[in-house]
């Protein structure tokens, strides 16, 4: 394996370290000058990326405005509205959380929750890589991030799983939690280590990240990155028809996918089931998986041509627990084996890497049955030489951490 590519012209094991600050001032210059890191199309993507930094900013927690350099971009407050025309919290909106919001209005069913997912035009954005008249919803920052980083591409030639999609994920996923969510650590010192002073924001962050790949045009490899759903709140006291809500709206991306709507799934028992709301293999409802937005961008009817070779990897936020793992990024620590196989089809268990849910399954084998194996972590393992070259960071060795990440505030299973 050769050593490990970089992003945007920046070397993946030192993003991996940003903290608040530096990614806040990262995103600002990528969306303000993205010819400058060697985007590809830069005039073309500059206004996607400005608009889609801001929206990331506007559902990001309070905290975002103690940086002078970032405060001018908040052009809206979405995390915790303010009533219009005033400072003040607007308590229609609560609980706070990192999802973009509406109000019920009279022509809405008046058994829907009060508050709604706002599927805002302006909060739709083109498939990084398909037919511009082709648009998804998006409405949390998490989402909005694996949008901004997959309109960064393409990777360049020779990108693989090793040098590049897993450390990018692994940037995906502590970056998701440094600009959104509780971001709880025990046995602090000080709260600089995290690189804030105050306000965070809510829940833990999602329990999933996913990449997508395969071979696009001149040898480059196109990807797409996304998280399974995350920054809602629930609150103490729930909002009527909210959870279900949300789950909806996520369930409603893949609808029109491949028709997967006539799809069927078989269950332990023999049962067949139609695919729909409310009848999925797994324990969470179809939608709701890291993998939604990716295998839209990069599984669909616009892009048939080269799904053989599409892969993927998905990876969980619990490696961040590891104090040499949020230190330094580490291929041989990230991909390290557990006696616990969480799929009784794997060869092998992986602490951190998963192998596709069975809702997953379902939408991959709908795609091609051949694929499943390139999203299993135990059948695409790394090399001695991926991981001599995988180890080239800051990371170092050691035992679980004496300052943890609460494994609550990270949605572990």
């Amino acid at each position: 394996m050769a050593p490990l590519m970089k992003f945007a012209g920046k070397e993946l094991v030192k993003l991996y370290t940003y903290e608040l600050k530096d990614i806040y001032l990262f995103l600002k210059s990528v969306a303000n000058n993205p010819e400058s890191f060697h985007i590809e199309k830069a005039d073309e993507k500059r206004d996607k990326l400005k608009a889609i930094y801001e929206q990331i900013l506007s559902l990001c927690p309070l905290d975002k405005t103690q940086f002078e350099e970032v405060k001018p971009d908040v052009k809206e407050e979405n995390f915790e509205p303010r009533k219009q025309g005033t400072s003040k919290t607007d308590p229609d909106f609560q609980p706070r959380q990192h999802i973009y919001r509406r109000l019920r209005r009279p022509d809405d069913d008046p058994g829907d929750p009060k508050i709604r997912v706002n599927l805002n035009d302006t909060w739709s954005h083109h498939y990084p890589l398909g037919l511009q008249e082709e648009k998804l919803p998006y409405w949390c920052h998490y989402d909005l991030l694996g949008l901004f980083f997959s309109l960064m591409g393409p990777a360049q030639q020779n990108s693989g799983r090793f040098n590049f999609f897993l450390p990018l994920t692994a940037v995906y996923t502590r970056w998701c939690f440094t600009i959104g969510g509780s971001r709880k650590r025990t046995d602090l010192h000080d709260a600089q280590a995290l690189a804030f002073v105050e306000k965070p924001g809510h829940g833990p962050a999602p329990a999933i990240f996913q990449c997508t790949w395969g071979e696009g045009e001149e040898s480059k490899v196109d990807f797409s990155l996304g998280a399974s759903m995350g920054g809602q709140n629930f609150a103490a006291k729930p909002l009527p028809g909210w959870k279900t809500h949300l789950q909806r709206a996520r369930f409603d991306l893949l609808w029109n996918w491949n028709d997967i709507k006539s799809s069927k799934w078989t269950d332990s028992k023999n049962v067949v089931h139609d695919f729909g709301f409310g009848s999925s293999p797994g324990k969470t409802e179809f939608g709701n998986c890291g993998e939604t937005y990716p295998f839209i961008h990069m599984l669909g009817a616009h892009r048939k041509e080269g799904q053989d070779k599409v892969e993927g990897l998905a990876l969980s936020p619990s490696f961040l627990i590891d104090e040499d793992l949020w230190n330094g990024y580490s291929l041989s620590k990230i991909y390290a084996e557990s006696q616990t196989k969480r799929d009784p089809d794997d060869d092998i268990g992986y602490k951190y890497m998963w192998s596709p849910c069975p809702n997953c399954k379902h939408l991959i084998t709908h795609v091609d049955i051949g694929m499943l194996d390139r999203f299993r972590p135990d059948k695409t393992p790394p090399s001695a030489a991926d991981l001599e070259q995988g180890d080239g960071s800051a990371g170092k060795s050691g035992s679980l951490c004496r300052n943890k990440l609460s494994a609550t505030s990270l949605n572990c299973k």
